[in-house]
């Protein structure tokens, strides 16, 4: 689309009475975004995600000058080589210095969010990028102040015992989210095993998550399975199935 075309879009959908569009990837979007606000209703909330890579003084100045733009940076890693796994061609330090740009400016901070993709590459920096955003007075960090969450890498055939066991963990709900050769034999005994009240299956495979379920039915009752077509054209299909322990249903 060309900014005529964009103008007449965004303008449309205001008189429908819609003034909020989310932008992702707002690097070459930013390059426009003066004159797309000058010819756009006033009434239109502009919420901008960009990874953070361009942020010239003019635009602090637009930041500055139009309150109806919210601003959300990706930031998955304060190191190069980690960022880079993630979102490839990005300099960090160069984000981590345009993100202090904008923190000079207090207004801007209150519309400033940081946005992170949580994964086993970088789940140890959570705590690093949140003193980051402390540090520089940023507010809107997408995590919502949940402390009580902690990160595990590996077999979950191993892991889940060691967290039963020695943190004497008593889980109420269970998400399993296997390839598709389902789950293996010893995750479905802890799972007999420790019974929580709720397992929720999510499954690529319909044929492997019926095995599963079977073996999981002398303590669970099956609530829901849902068909999600995550892969159009092609036989697969994927499910997500709700169960729920029987002792607890008949409460």
């Amino acid at each position: 689309m060309n900014i005529d075309e964009i103008v007449n879009f965004l303008n449309e959908l205001t008189k429908k009475g819609i003034y909020k569009v989310s932008i992702g990837g707002g690097e070459p979007f930013l390059k426009n975004l003066e004159e797309i606000i000058k010819r756009t209703s006033s009434k239109m909330k502009f919420s901008i995600t960009t990874n953070g890579s361009i942020v010239r003084d003019q635009f602090i100045k637009l930041f500055l000058n139009n309150k109806n733009i919210k601003i959300t940076i990706s930031l998955d890693s304060l190191e190069n080589e980690k960022s880079n796994l993630i979102r490839k061609n990005i300099d960090v330090n160069k984000v981590i210095e345009n993100i202090k740009k904008l923190c000079e400016h207090e207004e801007l901070r209150e519309r400033l969010s940081i946005r992170t993709t949580i994964s086993t590459i970088n789940y140890k920096e959570a705590y690093d990028i949140i003193r980051f955003c402390e540090d520089n007075k940023i507010k809107n960090l997408k995590i919502n102040q949940i402390e009580n969450i902690k990160f595990y890498s590996g077999d979950v055939e191993k892991i889940l015992p060691e967290l039963i066991n020695t943190e004497k963990i008593k889980p109420d709900v269970v998400f399993v989210d296997p390839p598709r050769k389902g789950l293996d034999n010893k995750t479905i005994e802890i799972l007999n095993k420790t019974k929580p009240e709720q397992i929720i299956y999510i499954s690529c495979n319909p044929a492997t998550m019926v095995r599963d379920l079977q073996k999981l039915e002398n303590d669970y009752i099956i609530k829901e399975i849902q068909p999600v077509d995550m892969f159009p054209y092609t036989s697969h299909v994927e499910c997500v199935s709700v169960l729920e322990l029987k002792e607890s249903t008949e409460k």
